[in-house]
């Protein structure tokens, strides 16, 4: 009888100890999945196993298939593809799940990084940091995980180490992020190993952390990563390490005394630099901290002999005049505290710090004018490196002692404009402009209050100002020129002085060439505008000019191609609706739908990318669409335009009573407007309401005489219902209904202007106007010029004319109004 042992079930969660290699050969055990996911695959070819991104900015990882490890080291030999774009290629490790685990990251630019995602979290380890012995080609990469210690190697040289305890087990995997240079990038491992026997990682610890040396370098350019950080413990123990086998290493010392201090160990970081100085006593760097030291350790009085016997070598360090004046300041000597003080700023008197440290000392000698004086110097320069909570603080100060000075008001309303606290700040300027004061800015916030309000007339009066008080700051004039522009003022001047004080700022050449779209000098506007985009290629407005220019100049493969890029990198809303403003003026209704319906995506409530869809889905016969939208638009923000595509879309299903209700509704919010009135009168064509038809068409060309689709819905009307008269002397046309009813003239009274019609021959059947006949008169009656025989007015077309031409100079002149109340009788 034959027995089977039967085959052990395979736990893939399960924690081993183990030496796991493969090189991806036919005969290997392949731990690692083929996959072929939205935006990466992997392959196993030529020797190799291969991640494949083809998206930017992705991020993809890939665990191995089975297994956890807790202590583990991993050697792989990995390569980029060739012409690989910026792209980083590494290992995860310790992962739990999709949301739990460890990442180290090698770039093609020479730099690693090591992160830990923890609960969905991504934290930095060691944010990206430069490497020597990263190589362009193959890297042979080693990771040790013992406990809570990670160390890192390429090509058998110590690169990182650090420690950690956020996970202690779980698999190991490979990882790839690709950026923004180009849609693909590619990598391979050409073998794969990991040992997680515990006497053999114990062995390899030992081994490659414990005992081979470090190059110094390698712990300093670590150290600067973690200090940059804020990791100051596991910059120290780096930088104590590197000073171990380094001990003159100036940025070791200076780094490591900075931890310290950070940390709070002055005295390790002062016995540091007396170290360091023993053998290179005038080192400046090291004075300086040494001086430094001992302010920190509160020994002023050493503090101060030992910075007076070296400032006459320093002296032009306002760094060290400010701390003898910190010095002085705490052993209570105030007029040396303020001659330090005064020093130090005047070297950098860009340094708020020193100005308020000198404040501090004129209040403690009771000058209360020189101390506000400081302290709104300090804040000039607080409010330019947007420092607003120091800022806040030194202005209650100066307000405290000087409450009505107009300069401190003016940076707290300008800190508050910049806060987004516009309510607080309005308040302030406007009671700062009724005084007149010298300050441009306040004038030109001002200015930007009323552009917000869209009251551009009101706000010109205040660019003015401001760019008078200030006429070398390019930012008031460009904006004085692109106000001016909006108000179809003459703006020459304005934007060609801005060009002069600031000719690569992206904003001035930007108006610049909405200045040559203007005075339609499209290539000067190009130039300009690709000026623009050079400087700032990820500006929707930049862009979109961009884009028109090359559209006008009949470049619609270009501008399109320039918005098709731009949104690959920034998908704004903005960019959709300029892509399908352009599908819509080449006809593309349904590209222009399916760009609008991108941009409503990502802002669903704005309204003009809502209209602009409503206005393509009717020419792209999408009614329900379109309908949906105007409906909602009418209960969110009704206007105009809104209501005149609801008419027209109306008008197109049969929905005659809605159509006529929605034009008049248009009328009401903008009675002016061309286009809605032509789509009345449109409308009232088809209906067949020829007087309604005529008289808006009529209004339109009397206030409009160019405008083209007036123009064209008055031939159809006059084809459609109308006969044409002309005179026979000077061809005057008149156009009349083609049957205008009975006429009754009744008796003229007055003279008919010269355009009205004379009559009518009618031997010869000739028809002149008054101005024409006037000069064939016989008995004050007109005549024939060939006929003789006196004009009449036969038919009722006519008639008709005649009448309007007496009825409109009735109207333009109203006969002398006589009282008609009866006259007073005295009772009988």
């Amino acid at each position: 009888m034959l027995w089977f042992s039967k085959k052990k079930e395979i736990n893939p969660d399960e924690t081993v100890f183990e030496r796991y290699k493969t090189d991806f050969g036919i005969f290997s055990k392949n731990r690692f999945p083929v996959l072929d996911e939205n935006g990466y695959s992997t392959a196993i070819k030529k020797g190799g196993y291969q991640l494949s991104l083809f998206r930017k900015n992705i991020f993809s990882w890939v665990p191995a298939s089975m297994f956890q490890y807790r202590d583990f080291m991993i050697e792989s030999e990995f390569e980029f593809h060739k012409n690989n774009p910026h792209s980083a290629f590494g290992f995860i490790f310790r992962f739990v799940n999709n949301e739990n685990f460890y990442f180290f990251l090698i770039s093609n630019h020479g730099m690693f990084r090591f992160d830990v995602l923890f609960n969905g979290t991504p934290l930095h380890l060691v944010e990206w940091t430069a490497s020597e012995h990263l190589l362009e080609g193959k890297n042979t990469i080693r990771i040790i995980a013992h406990s809570d210690h990670f160390s890192f190697f390429a090509n058998d040289e110590w690169i990182a180490e650090i420690d950690d305890e956020k996970l202690f087990s779980g698999r190991v995997g490979i990882a790839g992020q690709n950026y923004d240079e180009a849609d693909e990038a590619g990598f391979q491992i050409n073998d794969f190993v990991v040992e997680s026997r515990s006497i053999e990682v114990e062995k390899a610890f030992y081994r490659w952390v414990k005992y081979v040396p470090v190059e110094p370098v390698a712990r300093i350019g670590l150290a600067k990563t973690l200090f940059g950080q804020g990791n100051f413990s596991n910059a120290a123990i780096l930088l104590k390490k590197a000073l171990k086998n380094d001990p003159e290493n100036i940025d070791a010392a200076l780094l490591y005394s900075e931890c310290c201090i950070n940390l709070r160990l002055y005295s390790e970081a002062f016995n540091c630099i007396e170290n360091f100085l023993q053998g290179n006593p005038f080192h400046l760097e090291a004075r300086l901290e040494k001086a430094n030291l001992f302010y920190l350790q509160n020994r002023f009085s050493e503090a101060k002999e030992y910075i007076k016997s070296i400032i006459t070598d320093i002296k032009d360090s306002a760094t060290l005049w400010n701390l003898l004046g910190n010095t002085e300041y705490a052993l209570g000597n105030w007029k040396e505290a303020d001659s330090a003080y005064s020093a130090a700023a005047k070297i950098s008197p860009a340094i708020p710090l020193y100005h308020i440290n000198r404040a501090h000392t004129a209040e403690q000698l009771g000058d209360i004018d020189t101390a506000c004086t400081c302290y709104v110097t300090a804040a000039h320069y607080l409010f330019e490196n947007e420092s607003y909570d120091e800022l806040e603080s030194v202005i209650s100060v100066v307000l405290r002692y000087k409450p009505e000075s107009d300069e401190a008001k003016a940076l707290q309303a300008k800190m508050l404009f910049h806060e987004e606290k516009y309510e607080q700040s309005r308040p302030l300027l406007e009671k700062l402009a009724a005084k007149n004061i010298a300050d441009s800015g306040v004038y030109y916030l001002l200015g930007l209050f009323f552009i917000k309000e869209n009251r551009r007339s009101e706000a010109l009066a205040f660019l003015e100002k401001a760019a008078g008080l200030d006429p070398e700051y390019p930012l008031y004039v460009w904006r004085l020129a692109e106000n001016k522009r909006l108000l179809g003022r003459e703006y020459v001047t304005e934007i060609e002085q801005a060009k002069k004080l600031a000719p690569d700022d992206p904003w001035v050449n930007n108006l610049f060439g909405l200045y040559y779209i203007d005075q339609t000098n499209l290539k000067k506007a190009e130039e300009h505008l690709t000026l623009s985009f050079e400087k700032m290629p990820h500006e929707a407005d930049i862009i979109i000019n961009l884009s028109e220019v090359y559209f006008l100049q009949g470049k619609t493969a270009e501008a399109l191609e320039l918005l098709d890029r731009s949104i690959e990198k920034h998908m704004a809303a903005r960019l959709y609706n300029q892509r399908g403003n352009i599908h819509v003026r080449t006809n593309e209704y349904d590209s222009a739908v399916a760009d609008y319906e991108l941009a409503i995506r990502q802002e669903p409530r704005n309204p003009l990318y809502r209209e602009n869809c409503a206005a393509a889905c009717i020419e792209a016969d999408q009614y329900t669409r379109a309908n949906e939208l105007l409906v909602a638009l009418v209960d969110d923000a009704p206007s105009a335009p809104v209501f005149n595509l609801l008419g027209n879309l109306a008008s197109i299903r049969g929905e005659f009573k809605r159509a006529e209700a929605s034009f008049q509704e248009a009328l009401a919010l903008s009675p002016d407007d061309p286009q809605i009135k032509t789509n009345l009168a449109a409308f009232y064509t088809d209906k067949l309401a020829y007087t309604q038809a005529r008289e808006l068409v009529s209004g339109v060309l009397a206030h409009h005489p160019d405008y083209a689709p007036a123009l064209k819905l008055q031939n159809a009307i006059r084809k459609r219902f109308e006969t044409e008269i002309l005179c026979s002397a000077c061809n005057r046309q008149w156009w009349v209904p083609l049957n205008p009813g009975p006429q009754e003239l009744g008796k003229i009274v007055g003279e008919p202007p010269a355009e009205a019609p004379a009559g009518k021959c009618p031997s010869c059947g000739k028809i002149y106007c008054i101005g024409c006949a006037q000069a064939h008169l016989r008995d004050k009656r007109f005549v024939c010029p060939d006929c003789d025989e006196p004009l009449k007015l036969p038919d009722d077309s006519l008639k008709y004319l005649l009448k309007e031409y007496i009825g409109k100079q009735l109207a333009d002149n109203p006969p002398e109004k006589k009282d008609s109340r009866p006259l007073f009788r005295p009772k009988s």
